[in-house]
């Protein structure tokens, strides 16, 4: 599918919600976007529900 996006020169964007159970694999997500040539890559946290202040 990237190779598809990429073919068209369409605009690439990975989007990544980080949480404990993937964290330590930071570095193997930043090497996947680098190996896709992705244009924009989003990490984001996540947000458990009721956690947040109010």
């Amino acid at each position: 599918m990237a190779k598809a996006v990429k073919a068209r020169d369409y605009p690439m964007v990975l989007n990544f919600v980080l949480h404990r159970h993937n964290i330590d694999q930071l570095d193997k997500i930043i090497e996947l976007c680098i190996e896709l040539e992705a244009d924009d890559v989003e990490l984001a946290t996540c947000q458990f529900y009721g956690w947040g202040v109010s």
